[in-house]
């Protein structure tokens, strides 16, 4: 509302409600876009701050070489190595697999000091492997007066022999109970090389075996000999019993492709 004096009058004037609301209404408008363009500028903010962070970081590879002195304590077996860092102490205690399966019998020692005496250092190998392995043993060993050659085979089995002979020869310990096999080997020994009590018997036990395990023999029985009652498959059995081979020569030996499985070969005999 104003008021205005003119030529001694005084004239009140009421603006009109519209006039005013429109003036007052412009100031809230400019406070609103004043808030949203904020509040825009806050999610912008946010939106470039989120893909800023998400973008990749690329690190160059550094490659660190670091020396350090090493300590190493060796002791006899079990074997303790002690591996000192400036950091780091590690114990290992270990045993050789070496030793593990390494044979230290009396026999084992027998046998690699026999194999070692064999060998002939003074030829090279690669040029001649056979006198190599073998030379020593060649100019050691010496070829029988009755036999026309000589091997390892015949000299195991000659010693193998001997030491049958000592084991049967031997007397019975008392501590030890025998097998029957055993004690009945011994007893066979024993009558075998009693030359008196086979010089008393004579022929009679031979004759005895003869009727009785072979069913006799042609030429002793003469005109009483029955030849129907002789059946050769049988005699050749009953005479392999004694370790006879009449025709053929059976034995068992070991598979030359497989050393875990045996054979029976059958073949012509010829000694």
């Amino acid at each position: 509302m104003t008021s205005r004096f003119t030529g001694g009058t005084v004239e009140i004037n009421n603006p009109s409600p519209t006039s005013g609301s429109r003036f007052l209404t412009l100031p809230k408008v400019l406070g609103v876009l004043v808030g949203i363009f904020a509040v825009t500028t806050i999610i912008f903010a946010t939106f470039y701050a989120i893909e800023k962070n998400k973008s990749p970081i690329i690190e160059t590879p550094t490659t660190f070489v670091t020396t350090t002195p090493i300590t190493i304590t060796v002791t006899t077996t079990p074997i303790t190595t002690t591996v000192t860092t400036p950091t780091i102490t590690t114990t290992v205690t270990t045993t050789p697999a070496a030793t593990q399966d390494l044979c230290l019998t009396p026999y084992c020692i027998k046998a690699a000091d026999y194999l070692i005496e064999s060998i002939d250092e003074s030829v090279e190998p690669c040029e001649d492997f056979f006198n190599f392995v073998c030379g020593t043993w060649i100019k050691n060993t010496r070829i029988p007066d009755d036999a026309g050659a000589q091997q390892t085979f015949n000299m195991l089995t000659h010693d193998l022999d001997y030491n049958i002979v000592d084991l049967l020869s031997s007397s019975p310990s008392s501590e030890i109970v025998e097998a029957v096999a055993v004690v009945n080997a011994r007893q066979l020994y024993k009558s075998c090389i009693n030359e008196t009590a086979i010089e008393a018997d004579g022929v009679d036990p031979i004759l005895s075996l003869v009727n009785s395990e072979f069913g006799g023999w042609p030429i002793l029985v003469g005109p009483l000999w029955d030849p129907s009652m002789f059946n050769l498959t049988n005699l050749l059995i009953a005479l392999r019993k004694y370790n006879n081979n009449m025709f053929f020569r059976v034995v068992t030996s070991t598979d030359e492709k497989n050393s875990t499985s045996y054979d029976i070969e059958v073949s012509v005999k010829t000694d």
